[in-house]
């Protein structure tokens, strides 16, 4: 553990994460197994997400999210007593603060000051706070104004008549889960299932970039669906001997690769080592096809311990001037047999 790698296959835990072997996958947004110090072992880390994991969510405010070293599987966002818009009045209209929603700063909610003037960033009106105006109602920036309806955009739970403010408008309910939404079309203001990425300040769909990745699919609300584990991710292929099967998801988010396999014998095919021979062409070097079978050439008969080969054309260069009679007898015997495995 802790030590660098390049794949799974090289750790004995088989997981390389973050470039060093882990004991753990570290899926989750706000985890690492490269902490310095803790080199190896999955942990929350703070600030911004590390390696493929997705950012946190930002609309270029103070809204923005960020790792807080406590948290793994999400990012942590400001909650609405962080005020991301000041009250301002202009032209007899006044634009109500706004406090942090869901990782975003809500759009501006504009109030007219009639019968009354601007002042100082607010209406000059009849209200301080809240409860200065009707229990249906609420001071908006020196105006008592009517508690909204779901759906309309508001800056604070305290505008709603639902008391709830999600996603920048009031809500029938507080939409917590990973895949539901309370701003999507046409159905604003309701806990709706959403599709693709989750929105606002929750939890993203795990992913390692591969289509293995998951996203909402518009009807489960409570976490993100992924392809089937039998889904293939990396294609099959077989190079100088080495075959290495295709990658497949594992249902969480990851392309799992099997470890590469050695031909033996044999020679690769397309995308995967042969397990018969026509001709010497389909077994490993220093291999034969003798019935469909590639078998080491070897003269054990005449004392050799060296492999003798034949070229894949089945010539071979003549006998230097001094050979051995017995060697001249030999060439012609391999060139005979280099022929036979040559022919259909």
């Amino acid at each position: 553990l802790g030590v660098a790698c390049g794949r799974d296959g090289e750790c004995g835990s088989g997981l390389c994460v973050d470039g060093v072997c882990c004991d753990g996958p570290c899926t989750g947004q706000c985890e690492a197994c490269d902490r310095a110090g803790s080199e190896g072992t999955c942990g929350a880390v703070a600030g911004e997400p590390r390696g493929g994991r997705t950012a946190c969510a930002s609309d270029g405010t103070v809204c923005a999210g960020s790792c807080d070293g406590v948290r793994r599987d999400a990012c942590a966002f400001p909650g609405s007593s962080v005020i991301c818009r000041e009250a301002s009045c202009a032209d007899g209209e006044v634009t109500l603060a706004a406090g942090c929603s869901g990782g975003s700063c809500p759009d501006p909610t504009v109030v007219a000051c009639a019968p009354f003037t601007c002042g100082t960033g607010r209406c000059r009106g009849d209200c301080e706070v809240d409860a200065d105006c009707v229990d249906d109602a609420f001071c908006g920036e020196g105006v008592c104004t009517a508690l909204r309806a779901l759906g309309a955009a508001c800056g604070r739970p305290g505008e709603c008549a639902s008391g709830l403010c999600v996603d920048g408008v009031c809500c029938n309910g507080t939409c917590e889960q990973q895949c539901e939404a309370c701003n999507a079309d046409r159905r604003e203001g309701f806990c709706t299932p959403v599709s693709g990425d989750p929105r606002g300040a929750r939890p993203a769909c795990a992913s390692d970039g591969t289509l293995c990745g998951g996203a909402c699919d518009g009807r489960r609300r409570d976490a993100c669906t992924f392809p089937a584990a039998s889904t293939v991710c990396s294609p099959a292929s077989c190079v100088a001997g080495l075959e290495q099967p295709a990658g497949t998801c594992d249902a969480a988010g990851r392309c799992e690769t099997p470890d590469p396999a050695a031909c033996g014998d044999f020679a690769c095919g397309d995308v995967a080592c042969l397990s018969s021979c026509a001709s010497r062409t389909d077994c490993a070097p220093g291999f034969v096809c003798t019935g469909g079978e590639c078998t080491r050439f070897v003269l054990d008969d005449l004392g050799f311990t060296e492999d003798v080969v034949p070229p894949a054309d089945g010539c071979r260069a003549g006998p230097q001037p001094h050979a051995p009679a017995f060697l001249l007898t030999l060439l012609a015997l391999v060139r005979r047999r280099a022929n036979r495995d040559r022919s259909p």
